[in-house]
């Protein structure tokens, strides 16, 4: 058959594209779990928001430290035309042309320069301090929480694109086992051994795993475009780890427990926001106490000076100077109960900051709790789950020998290779959810 040339005009371009495009650019990305965290922590735009939060507490407790000396440096400089004498008695412009202060210029500088040292704030320069450092603290862990969260999501979705992929493959063997039975049935039957019922029932089963096979590969697709979006990153992926076939250890729970009320990002997060404002606290009374500070001050500008006798010298111009060192005492005595009500509102608020630290610790208690149940339950499905299995593949292992010499009907045959794929996916599910749980169960104690 011959191709029209218009096809062969459209096909030109793309097969000129798929000539240039190295192998390498289109070869599937092999990764790990590991892998997956990794490119995840690195792409992630919550993580790099995180970063920027960290860097903004950071220059927010340089803000802090800065108040122990407070020095402003002012300059300017102007430069001007200007008129002078205008419409003045003809006396004066003599005057001036003598003198030389009839210029049609002006060149103006200022230079000042103002220093406070506070030696006594009643702790509120220390306690902005530390209120700052708190809260870098609290940048820092909630940055760790963001990417625990990540870290959780990535694992979840990794794990599920596995599970279709473990899935597919079972049902793509079981499939043709299936049509082996299906094609074993086919020559009972054209023999006249067996009815054409027992051929149909064969090509039902295999026409309802070709069915189940659509639908995983269906779900897989999903998973991996899932993947995709929570790695941010484009190209197709292959994943290489499998879950654990055997059944892991549990830890204690109790050492748990310990391990995450010391560890979770979120509860040291929510101390060190509840830290600060207690810092805030103290800060607000400092407004109790008197304020003493070390001043210092110096300005400097030119001037032009004018003789006594005009006839005598010219003008000069020289720069005057001002300068003061000295102490200063404020102290608010009375201010409408300001500094009271704001003391009130900064404890209220650190009372609720106290509370939700309070419930972030049940909150993390709880992650960890049903976690490790979680763990714990499929971890003894695995097992019975494994001794299931073995006794699905000797079952119709037997029936498929009793078939070929006649002493077992095909619908046993097929309900036996039927129950084999439920249980063995299951086996998968259980494996996966294993692997899940073990990795949430990291997380929820805080090792990242």
């Amino acid at each position: 058959m011959q191709v029209p040339r218009s096809w062969v005009t459209r096909l030109l371009p793309l097969t000129a594209l798929v000539a240039v495009v190295p192998a390498s650019a289109r070869e599937s990305r092999r990764l790990s779990v590991n892998d997956a965290v990794a490119i995840a922590v690195a792409e992630r735009s919550e993580v790099k928001q995180a970063d920027v939060d960290v860097l903004r507490a950071r220059l927010a407790e340089l803000r802090a430290r800065l108040q122990y000396t407070q020095l402003t440096v002012q300059a300017s400089f102007t430069e001007q035309a200007q008129a002078l004498n205008v419409n003045a008695p003809a006396s004066i412009f003599v005057d001036c042309e003598t003198t030389g202060t009839c210029r049609n210029e002006s060149h103006v500088y200022t230079a000042g320069a103002n220093l406070t040292i506070p030696l006594f704030s009643g702790l509120r320069v220390e306690s902005d301090i530390a209120h700052a450092r708190a809260l870098t603290t609290a940048a820092r862990q909630q940055r760790r929480s963001t990417v625990r969260g990540i870290v959780v999501e990535v694992v979840d979705t990794y794990w599920t694109v596995r599970r279709a992929d473990l899935t597919h493959g079972l049902l793509e063997q079981a499939l043709q086992r299936e049509i082996e039975i299906e094609q074993s049935t086919k020559a009972r039957v054209d023999a006249g051994i067996t009815p054409v019922v027992d051929y149909y029932r064969a090509h039902l089963l295999v026409l309802r795993q070709q069915s189940q096979i659509k639908s995983i590969a269906e779900q897989r697709d999903a998973a991996l475009a899932e993947l995709g979006a929570v790695l941010q990153i484009d190209g197709p992926v292959e994943l290489t780890d499998d879950p654990p076939e055997s059944a892991p250890v549990v830890p204690d729970l109790a050492s748990l427990e310990q391990e995450a009320l010391k560890a979770r990002p979120e509860l040291l997060a929510a101390a060190a926001t509840a830290e600060a404002q207690r810092f805030s606290v103290r800060s607000a009374k400092a407004a109790y106490f008197p304020q003493l500070s070390l001043i210092g001050s110096a300005n400097v500008g030119n001037q032009v000076f004018l003789p006594s006798d005009p006839g005598q010298s010219q003008p000069e111009e020289r720069p005057i100077g001002n300068f003061f060192v000295g102490g200063q005492v404020n102290w608010l005595i009375f201010d409408m109960l300001t500094t009271w009500m704001n003391v009130k509102d900064a404890a209220h608020l650190y009372d609720r900051l106290r509370q939700d630290l309070v419930r972030q610790r049940y909150v993390v208690l709880a992650d960890v709790r049903s976690t490790y149940e979680r763990l714990r339950h499929e971890v003894d499905r695995l097992t019975v789950g494994q001794l299931t299995a073995r006794v699905a593949q000797e079952t119709i292992e037997s029936l498929r020998k009793r078939y070929r010499v006649g002493s077992a009907a095909i619908y046993e045959v097929t309900a036996a290779e039927d129950q084999l794929v439920s249980v063995e996916t299951d086996l998968i599910a259980t494996r996966i959810a294993i692997a899940q749980a073990q990795a949430e169960l990291r997380a929820a104690v805080g090792r990242l």
